[in-house]
């Protein structure tokens, strides 16, 4: 999921303002991708990409607001795909 995600963040990236996200800088994807198409894309269900996405917002290394996906730090999400 973390790989499909970093994939995402690099295919369709934008430069967050100062402001962008509730003042989240990094980099983000407006791809208007739901939780079920990243479930399909990774052969899992929408309730376990729940899990990691409430994860990975849990441990700042992603902010969502909306289907916005904002990246503080693409860096670090790749060290979390080679972990896991």
């Amino acid at each position: 999921m973390v790989e499909t995600l970093m994939q995402l963040t690099v295919d369709i990236p934008e430069k967050c303002p100062s402001g962008g996200g509730g003042g989240v800088k990094g980099m983000a994807t407006d791809c208007r991708v739901t939780q079920s198409d990243l479930a399909e894309l990774v052969g899992a269900s929408r309730q376990a990409v729940n899990l990691v996405l409430r994860g990975l917002e849990s441990t700042g290394v992603l902010h969502r607001h909306g289907r916005v996906l904002y990246v503080p730090d693409v860096r670090r999400l790749g060290t979390i795909g080679l972990e896991g």
